[in-house]
């Protein structure tokens, strides 16, 4: 590809994403080929959150995979189509994060729980591998890069094992609004004691992730 930087972030972004949902919602909600805008809403508070100057035409994108990421930097810098396999950021799999927003030379990248708690080793493993490329790629791009969390009720100020970049997303929580709250939910069960799965009942379960986040997420 040559030495040099490529000028657009966005572009590099865009040449991996692929997410059907994605397409889906942009084809539902949008007409072809016009830009998609952010609420006013939702653009007012990132700009509350993260102190940015973001622009109304942002380009964003959801359940971006990180190994598209690393592609997407290794396009940014304009590296070879071929490299070395990086095992400690790459990992082959669909590990993303939930919602991305860039402009310019800056990434906003959130992560989502609206009905489970935080602490899981998914979140950790995502939070990790994003340590790492910002003291990489990242930092070689030399890219602004902010980090949010959004759920219905705050996440732990701090749990044992935090990564210095996943204490940093969880200080930056923006609350998911939900209709109702949704505190609890309706779920298709089996019946207690059933041999067959068809053997069934509906029931009623509180959401793990609305007001009981806090209390399942307290460092031992």
């Amino acid at each position: 590809m040559g030495a040099g930087l490529v000028s657009d972030l966005t572009e590099c972004l865009e040449r991996f994403n692929r997410k059907e949902r994605y397409w889906l919602i942009r084809n539902a909600l949008g007409d072809p080929g016009a830009p998609m805008l952010l609420a006013p809403s939702f653009l007012k508070t990132l700009r509350e959150k993260t102190k940015l100057e973001i622009p109304d035409d942002a380009w964003w994108a959801i359940d971006y995979h990180i190994d598209w990421l690393f592609g997407a930097l290794q396009c940014f810098l304009r590296r070879d189509e071929k490299g070395a396999y990086h095992a400690d950021l790459l990992t082959g799999s669909q590990e993303d994060f939930d919602f991305v927003v860039a402009y310019d030379r800056t990434l906003i990248l959130i992560e989502a729980k609206a009905t489970g708690p935080w602490r899981t080793v998914q979140c950790e493993s995502k939070f990790e591998r994003l340590d790492r490329l910002e003291k990489t790629l990242l930092k070689e791009c030399g890219l602004t890069v902010k980090t949010l969390v959004l759920s219905p009720t705050p996440p732990p100020e701090k749990f044992a094992g935090m990564s210095e970049c996943l204490g940093r997303a969880f200080s930056n929580w923006i609350e998911l609004s939900m209709d109702g709250q949704r505190e609890h939910f309706t779920v298709l069960k089996r019946l207690p004691g059933a041999v067959k799965p068809t053997e069934w009942q509906i029931d009623r379960v509180r959401n793990p992730g609305y007001k009981g986040q806090r209390s399942r997420m307290k460092a031992p």
